[in-house]
Formats: structure tokens, sequence, C-alpha cells
């Protein structure tokens, strides 16, 4: 759906967006997405560049997030609010062709997704990957695990509802603030 991939693109609008002011209406309101889209066509052609990334990134951190909780918590993925678990119909994601056995709610994934802002950097007129950094390298190498264990776990367990998680202006903020320390300590 055309809506979703707007508001994968609105999670990662780092122009509108910064450290204390996220753009919870991507996961909110797919309407007031088109809408923005619509109105402020400059600031999406600045993530053109990155479309394709996004929509890689958000498939990535689907199929990978489950076994980096696991790994890096101890805990059991499953076993949280809101997760559904199915090993014997594995869902492929569209445009990765990569599998998942949970059904994740969206509200866990986008402050996740959203934090990617704090590695986006402007050049030329366009957002692009700062310091040379490649996303799915960075997923790959527990990055969602790590943010999901230090911001979105404490709004589940706090509020055990997935949708008042998606909504949790301090998940998203301290989703966003690990990525920002992150980048800055791969900077350095």
């Amino acid at each position: 759906d055309v809506r979703d991939v707007i508001a994968i693109l609105t999670a990662l609008d780092a122009g509108s967006f910064g450290d204390n002011n996220h753009p919870i209406f991507a996961y909110t309101g797919k309407e007031s997405c088109l809408k923005r889209f619509v109105q402020n066509k400059a600031d999406y052609e600045k993530l053109y560049g990155i479309a394709s990334d996004a929509l890689e990134i958000w498939e990535h951190i689907q199929h990978l997030l489950p076994g980096q909780y696991n790994e890096k918590s101890g805990g059991r993925f499953g076993g949280l609010t809101g997760i559904k678990y199915n090993q014997k119909r594995p869902k492929r994601l569209p445009f990765t062709e990569l599998t998942t056995e949970y059904n994740i709610p969206t509200g866990y994934l986008y402050p996740i997704l959203s934090s990617l802002r704090a590695f986006l950097v402007e050049k030329d007129g366009e957002w692009t990957w700062g310091g040379g950094i490649n996303p799915v390298d960075l997923l790959e190498d527990g990055f969602p695990g790590r943010v999901f264990v230090r911001s979105v776990r404490d709004s589940i367990e706090n509020y055990r509802n997935p949708n008042r998680t998606g909504k949790d202006t301090q998940a998203w903020t301290a989703a966003y603030q690990a990525a920002r320390i992150e980048y800055l300590e791969m900077r350095v």
C-alpha cells in the first residue's frame, strides 16, 4: 500500500523531526502522512535517494528483531504482549523476500525505524547515510535488538498494549537517543 511506503518515509524524515519531535503520526495516521506528502513534496523528495533502503530496513527489522531480542535480553520474544508466533506459516516479506515467524505490532517497529533518522545527514539537498554507514549492516550487527531493549520494551511492560506503545513519546525519544548515541560513538 502506498500509504505504508509514505509512512515509512515519514518516519525517516530527519529534516522535519529531531531529538524531541518525532513522527508518531507515521504509526497512528497513514492518512495524515498522505496529506503531509501532498503538502510537503520537497521534504519527501530529499528522501527519495534512501527510499529503497527504507523499505529494506523495514523488513530487516521485522526479520532480525526476534532473534536479537532473545539474544540481547535472554527473554522470549514471542512472550511479549501482542506478539504472535507462527512457526508453521512464516510470513514472507514482500520487498526483500525475507521471512519472519512473528507477527509484530507496528507500534513496536515504528520507533525503531524512526530512530534511524539519527544516522541521516543532508548532502547536496538529499538525505543520505552519515559516515558511510550501510544501514543493513547496522541492522545485522544488532541495532534493532539494542534499541528495542533500551526503549520499546519498557513501554510494553508499562502499558501491555501495542497501540499505546506506538503512541508513547517516551519510547520514541528513548529509541532516537539510543540511535543518536550509537551514531556518535561510531564517529569517534
